[in-house]
């Protein structure tokens, strides 16, 4: 389940991405290959975040695993599109993003994150627009990338969410490493 003991653990959840996506972000990295102000995600890192549960005691893990496993069993899988590749945020732009079109379902699945989390103490920050979206990379000195290629999105691409997933994030110099805790797929129909 969780691995340390005693130690506080950093969790996240979220929807792993799909084929389709990660072989559109490796075709996104090559033709910025040779970009070295940023620092891509792993394409095993990369994911569309549900929610941020931070620093907690491993002790938290099996209510944690329960409050997502009741997500899952009360979404359908859903589709996303992906619109473009943007430089996020705004007003202090530090990433590139892989933004989606908003979609009702994606709002109600983190609706539910909110309704069920609430009891735990960890509520998830609120945003006034839900902006679905995958972080590709960071700055690496916040300073944005020159002559960056930003990739037309194909109108046939699309994201499947099928299943939400738990992952341990362990920080390091040369990046996080994720280690996959947990996954429960939607099912076809809704409970």
């Amino acid at each position: 389940m969780c691995s340390s003991p005693t130690n506080l653990i950093r969790l996240f959840a979220g929807v792993p991405i799909t084929p389709n996506i990660s072989h559109f972000v490796q075709k996104v990295q090559h033709q910025n290959a040779r970009q070295t102000s940023l620092r891509w995600v792993p394409l095993e890192n990369l994911h569309l975040t549900s929610i941020f549960i931070g620093e907690v005691s491993p002790l938290l893990c099996e209510n944690i695993v329960g409050v997502l496993n009741i997500i899952a069993k009360k979404t359908t899988p859903f589709l996303l599109t992906p619109t473009e590749i943007k430089i996020m945020p705004p007003r202090n732009p530090r990433m590139i993003w892989l933004k989606f079109n908003p979609h009702d379902a994606y709002k109600n699945f983190l609706d539910l994150h909110q309704q069920y989390f609430a009891p735990l103490n960890l509520m998830m920050r609120q945003f006034d627009t839900y902006r679905p979206h995958i972080t590709l990379a960071r700055f690496k000195e916040n300073m944005p990338p020159e002559n960056f290629t930003f990739t037309k999105v194909p109108a046939t691409l699309t994201f499947d969410a099928t299943k939400l997933c738990l992952w341990e994030a362990k920080l390091q110099k040369s990046g996080a490493t994720y280690t996959l805790l947990h996954e429960f797929v939607f099912p076809t129909t809704n409970k």
